[in-house]
C-alpha cells in the first residue's frame, strides 16, 4: 500500500512538471515492474514510470529509487538510512539494463492520452 502511494505521488509530480503543450495525442504512460534480483538492494523488485510519445520523440523512464552505492551501502541499507532520489533515463536503456540483469520485467499500459 505504501509503495503504491509513493508511486502515484511520483506520477502526480511528474505530470505537474511536464507542460501540457509537450504532450501529444500519442502519449503513453507505462508502469514498469521489475522482479527481484540477486543483489540485496534488488531483492524486493522495483517499479518505474515510462513516458513515451512517438510524435514528440519522448522516451523517458522516471525512476524513484536511485541511490549512491558506496562502501557503507549495506550498513545504511540495514539501518534504513538510505537516501533515494528521482532519476530519469532514456526508456529503452533502463529496460535493457534490467533485462540484461536477467530479471522479470512487466510493462503495463496505464495511461493512453
Amino acid at each position: 500500500m505504501k509503495k503504491t502511494f509513493y508511486l502515484f505521488l511520483t506520477l502526480y509530480f511528474i505530470v505537474l512538471t511536464l507542460p501540457a503543450k509537450m504532450l501529444s495525442s500519442n502519449t503513453k504512460i507505462y508502469l514498469v515492474t521489475v522482479g527481484p534480483g540477486d543483489e540485496l538492494y534488488s531483492g524486493f523488485g522495483h517499479s518505474a514510470l515510462w513516458f513515451q510519445d512517438s510524435t514528440l520523440q519522448i522516451d523517458r523512464v522516471y525512476n524513484y529509487g536511485t541511490f549512491h552505492f558506496d562502501a557503507q551501502f549495506y550498513i545504511k541499507f540495514t539501518l534504513i538510512f538510505m537516501v533515494f532520489w528521482l532519476s530519469t533515463l532514456i526508456g529503452t536503456s533502463d529496460l535493457a539494463n534490467w533485462i540484461l540483469e536477467n530479471t522479470l520485467v512487466f510493462i503495463f499500459l496505464v495511461f493512453l492520452w
